[in-house]
C-alpha cells in the first residue's frame, strides 16, 4: 500500500510583540496545548470560522457567570472588515437577518432575485422597485457577499411555510 502523501506546508517566519508572546504563552497553558504551533493553528481556525459567522449574520454574546446575563461579544477585527452600507439597513425580525432598502420593507434579496429571474437591468430594477440604482447595486453587491446567509434564510422560510400547510415548489437542483 502506498504511502498517503503529506499535506504541503508552509513555513511562516514573523516577530510577535511581548504581549502577544504572552497571549500565546497563556493559550498554551489554558488551551493545555503541545506546543506554540498549535496555539496559532488553533487560534488562525477560530478566527476563521468567528468571520465567516459573521459572514452569515451571526452575533456573538458572553454570560456573565454569576448572573447569567448576556452581553455582546464585539469582533472589532473581524467585523471592521464587513463593508460599509449606504442604502442598507438591519430591521428587527425573529429569524430574518439580512439587510433591507433603506427606507423601505423591501430585503435587498428580494431585489436581487428580482433582477435575475425577471432578468431586469440594474435601472430596470431601479425604476421597478422605485429606488436609487446605487441601492441596487449595493442590494446585488450584498447578496453576493451574503449568499449562504440567504440561502439559510430561504430555507428557514420555506420549512415555515411547509409547517403551515403551504405546498412549496420542489427546489431547484442548482
Amino acid at each position: 500500500m502506498p504511502a498517503k502523501p503529506k499535506p504541503e506546508k508552509k513555513r511562516e517566519n514573523f516577530f510577535v510583540s511581548p504581549e502577544i508572546e504572552a497571549s500565546v504563552d497563556y493559550l498554551l497553558t489554558v488551551m493545555n496545548a503541545e506546543s506554540k504551533t498549535d496555539v496559532y493553528v488553533s487560534s488562525v481556525q477560530m478566527a476563521a470560522f468567528l468571520a465567516a459567522e459573521c459572514q452569515r449574520g451571526s452575533t456573538f454574546y458572553v454570560s456573565e457567570p454569576t448572573t447569567n446575563e448576556y452581553r455582546r461579544m464585539p469582533l472589532p477585527w473581524i467585523e471592521k472588515s464587513q463593508p460599509e452600507w449606504n442604502f442598507l439597513v438591519s430591521r428587527p425580525h425573529k429569524w430574518r437577518k439580512q439587510l433591507y432598502i433603506k427606507g423601505t420593507k423591501i430585503p435587498a434579496s428580494t431585489v436581487w432575485s428580482g433582477l435575475i429571474s425577471n432578468n431586469l437591468s440594474p435601472e430596470a430594477a431601479a425604476e421597478n422597485w422605485d429606488i436609487p440604482i446605487k441601492a441596487v447595486l449595493e442590494s446585488i453587491n450584498y447578496c453576493e457577499l451574503n449568499r449562504d446567509l440567504l440561502k439559510m434564510e430561504a430555507l428557514e422560510e420555506r420549512h415555515l411555510l411547509e409547517a403551515a400547510g403551504i405546498i412549496c415548489e420542489p427546489e431547484d437542483s442548482h
